[in-house]
C-alpha cells in the first residue's frame, strides 16, 4: 500500500472556497477500491470519515472538505473592541489521514461439516 498526495490546500485557506485533497494509490486497480479520508480536529478527535471511489480516467481520489470546514467557522467580529483579540470562531485547525480499502478474495477447495461447524480446506486469502 502506497498512497501519495498529489495536491493539497494551502496552510491557510478560506473555508467557503473549494478545499480539495488529491491522492493516488498503487492499489487503485483492486476490485472495490476506495480511498478512506479521516478528518480530525486540533485535539485529534475524528470529526468525519469519507469513502471516495477513484476517478475513472486517472484513479485519483479527490475530496473537497469545504462544506465540513465551513460549518466549523462563523463570524465573531467585535466592533467595540479596540485592542487585539483572538477571533477563535474565524479559523479551524484540522488534519487529514488517508487510507484505502478494497475487496479481499478468498479461495478454498472444499469443506467438511461436523455438527454445527464447517471446516474449510485448502483455504487461502489475500489480505490488505
Amino acid at each position: 500500500m502506497s498512497i501519495s498526495i498529489i495536491a493539497k490546500p494551502e496552510v491557510i485557506t478560506p473555508a467557503y472556497n473549494p478545499i480539495n485533497w488529491w491522492v493516488d494509490s498503487t492499489n487503485k486497480s483492486e476490485t472495490g477500491f476506495k480511498y478512506v479520508f479521516d478528518i480530525y480536529d486540533a485535539s485529534a478527535v475524528k470529526i468525519a470519515e469519507y469513502r471516495v471511489a477513484p476517478r475513472i480516467d486517472d484513479g485519483y481520489g479527490i475530496l473537497d472538505v469545504s462544506k465540513l470546514l465551513s460549518s466549523k467557522v462563523s463570524a465573531d467580529l467585535d466592533l467595540t473592541n479596540t485592542t487585539y483579540y483572538d477571533a477563535t470562531e474565524h479559523y479551524f485547525e484540522y488534519s487529514v489521514e488517508v487510507g484505502e480499502e478494497y475487496n479481499v478474495s478468498y479461495a478454498y477447495t472444499g469443506f467438511t461439516q461436523s455438527g454445527d461447524y464447517v471446516e474449510l480446506t485448502g483455504f487461502s486469502s489475500h489480505l490488505l
